[in-house]
């Protein structure tokens, strides 16, 4: 098969329905994907719910997933401290797999080249930049005080 022909194959699947060129878009609504009432999309979720069980770890990675997911949908425009809070948050309770935990939930909401893409050009907007986090985890966490005790 030639390059032209299976360049001609590709597009025909492509626009038959084959393959999922949403990801391409940079779109805000289809960076943002299949996204349930609480912020995060729902595949994100899924995940959290079925790998983080402590309550205060899966809080914690909720309003993290929460924060990127409005850093890829709007990177331009997206405030750095929710997602600043959810990582100071995230190191001060889970330091030994605060590191894995972060790793993973960036992964997972900039999971297609255009929400990398995204994601990257929200970083490159604080290249070289302090922010300063949250005095006390307390402050930081944006959830039930009353899972820290």
């Amino acid at each position: 098969m030639t390059k032209y022909r299976l360049l001609l194959l590709l597009i025909l699947l492509g626009l038959a329905g084959g393959f999922a060129f949403e990801a391409c878009s940079s779109r805000p609504a289809d960076l943002a994907g299949n996204v349930g009432p609480n912020g995060v999309r729902r595949d994100v979720q899924a995940y959290i719910d079925s790998h983080y069980r402590d309550p205060k770890l899966h809080s914690i990675t909720t309003e993290l997933a929460r924060a990127l997911q409005i850093e890829v949908t709007h990177p331009d425009t997206a405030d750095p401290a929710p997602g600043d809070n959810a990582t100071d948050c995230l190191s001060d309770l889970f330091l030994n797999q605060s590191d894995d935990v972060l790793r993973t939930v960036e992964g997972l909401v900039a999971n297609t080249p255009a929400r990398m893409r995204a994601y990257g050009k929200y970083n490159y907007r604080f290249n070289g930049t302090m922010v300063h986090g949250a005095a006390t985890t307390k402050e930081a966490c944006n959830f039930d005080p009353n899972l820290l005790k």
